[in-house]
C-alpha cells in the first residue's frame, strides 16, 4: 500500500492529520464495522464520506482510497494504525463508534469487531456522543435526525 509520496499530510478540521495511506486503512476498519452485520447500510457509507468530506481530498483521491482499501490486507491495515499518534487513533476510534451507530442499529458482531479493533490496535475507548462529535460536528440528536432516520 503507497500512493507515492508517503509525507503528504491532509489535515481535517480537528487538526489531525493522516497521509492518504492511513486514510486507506482507517476507511477500511470503516469498512469493517459497517459489513460485519451482513450488510453495508447507506448511512454507515454516509458517514465515511463525511470524514473523507472533511479532508478535503481530491476526488481522485478519494476513489483511490475506497479502490486501494477494498483490497488492503489486514496486516497492512495493522502495520499502518500501530504507527498513528494517539490523536490520530483517537480519531479512528471516533470514526468507527460513528460508524457503528449510523444505521440506528447496533448488532452484537459490531460491537465484538468494535472492541477487538481497540485492543489489536491498542484504540482509545471514547463515548458516543464524543464520537460522533468528532467525525460530524454534530450533536448526538443533530446526528440522529440527519443519518439514522431516514
Amino acid at each position: 500500500m503507497n500512493f507515492g509520496d508517503e509525507n503528504v499530510c491532509f489535515e481535517n478540521s480537528k487538526g489531525v492529520c493522516f497521509t492518504l495511506d492511513e486514510i486507506t486503512a482507517v476507511c477500511k476498519l470503516a469498512y469493517m464495522i459497517a459489513k460485519v452485520d451482513g450488510e453495508v447500510a447507506e448511512q454507515e457509507t454516509r458517514v465515511t464520506v463525511m470524514a473523507l468530506n472533511d479532508f478535503n481530498l481530491s476526488q481522485i483521491d478519494r476513489i483511490k482510497i475506497l479502490a486501494k482499501s477494498s483490497v488492503l490486507e489486514k496486516e497492512d491495515v495493522r502495520c499502518t494504525i500501530s504507527l498513528m499518534s494517539y490523536k490520530q487513533k483517537h480519531y479512528v476510534s471516533s470514526l468507527l463508534v460513528t460508524t457503528l451507530f449510523a444505521d440506528g442499529r447496533v448488532n452484537e458482531n459490531e460491537v465484538k469487531l468494535i472492541n477487538a479493533f481497540t485492543s489489536m490496535y491498542d484504540l482509545p475507548e471514547v463515548s458516543n456522543a464524543e464520537a460522533i462529535l468528532t467525525i460530524t460536528n454534530m450533536s448526538l440528536p443533530e446526528f440522529a435526525s440527519k443519518v439514522i432516520l431516514k
